[in-house]
């Protein structure tokens, strides 16, 4: 359900999306991720008890879920987790960047909705930034990039593109753009959270530059993320991704954090071996008896006293 604040001119939409790091291996090294702000390496166990347990117990305030990592197609039981959630009756979307189609992702696109593909550049220079050290496969690797997203779209696959955007003019962002326009994709730009005002200003100019003008604002609520959209005159639309504040009260208010932290609430999110809680990206996690005993309770009854107030009619 959506609900429009006129006097805003932004649509709040209920966040009911639970992100979920299922491994931290990846083969690309990209030097702005934040892995879900861990830096431990390790795997998710679906066949850990309390992994079930709370996927189940979530699907009461959240209707989807968001595979992420590291890189999901290196994750070996990704078929097994994503028949377990479509069973249980979530909605699906992974974020990946596809170079890899491989029987952990074929086995898994019947579950799967929403493909999102992490393609920051085709420029080789820029691109090398991203390959492991030691390696020189960057033309290899866009070659192949290019390749699986044509052969997924071919298999009529929902898929979008996530582009997280530098101030570096050697990413060349007009053939990220040309290539969404041209094989009919939706393009997401993401600032890049190092060079934040920085990356939002190249991102703003970039639009402009390119006939580009804002049509609405949505926010998901309770949360940060503001998804600001723009359209040209072709009516290609670019989603833009921007934060506007937002603070958990049992979790943000004495937080020494509070006023420097750049995502604020945004998502809660799953990791680990046995499994673990983030509220954001800034703190430790929680592990299942913390969450359990002390903030579950709490984060239940916000997320549902926002949606009462907000959204139920």
């Amino acid at each position: 359900m959506v609900i429009l604040m006129t006097e805003k001119k932004i649509l709040f939409e209920y966040n009911n999306k639970v992100r979920i790091k299922i491994t931290d291996r990846c083969n690309l090294s990209c030097p702005f991720c934040h892995s879900e702000g861990t830096v431990k390496s390790e795997t998710l166990s679906i066949a850990n008890r309390n992994t079930k347990k709370w996927l189940m117990e979530l699907k009461s305030i959240f209707q989807k879920v968001h595979l992420t990592g590291g890189e999901p197609t290196l994750y070996n039981k990704l078929p097994v987790l994503c028949n377990f959630l479509k069973k249980i009756g979530y909605d699906i979307s992974l974020t990946t960047n596809l170079m890899l189609l491989n029987d952990n992702l074929f086995n898994s696109l019947q579950y799967i909705s929403v493909i999102n593909i992490s393609v920051h550049t085709f420029n080789q220079k820029y691109f090398s930034k991203f390959v492991k050290k030691g390696t020189n496969l960057s033309q290899i690797n866009i070659n192949r990039l290019t390749e699986n997203i044509l052969e997924l779209k071919k298999r009529n696959q929902v898929i979008t593109i996530n582009t997280v955007v530098s101030d570096d003019i050697d990413q060349e962002l007009e053939d990220v753009l040309q290539f969404c326009i041209v094989n009919d994709i939706p393009l997401k730009l993401v600032p890049d959270w190092r060079y934040l005002n920085q990356a939002k200003n190249c991102i703003l100019s970039f639009l402009n530059t390119h006939g580009f003008f804002e049509k609405e604002r949505r926010v998901k609520i309770p949360g940060s993320n503001l998804r600001v959209l723009f359209k040209n005159n072709e009516s290609f639309c670019i989603e833009f991704k921007d934060i506007l504040p937002y603070y958990l009260d049992f979790w943000c208010d004495s937080c020494h954090m509070r006023e420097r932290c750049i995502e604020k609430f945004s998502f809660l999110r799953l990791e680990g071996n046995p499994l673990r809680f983030k509220f954001c990206i800034d703190k430790p996690s929680l592990d299942n008896d913390e969450f359990e005993k002390i903030f579950w309770t709490k984060f239940r009854n916000e997320m549902q006293q926002v949606y009462e107030q907000h959204f139920r009619s």
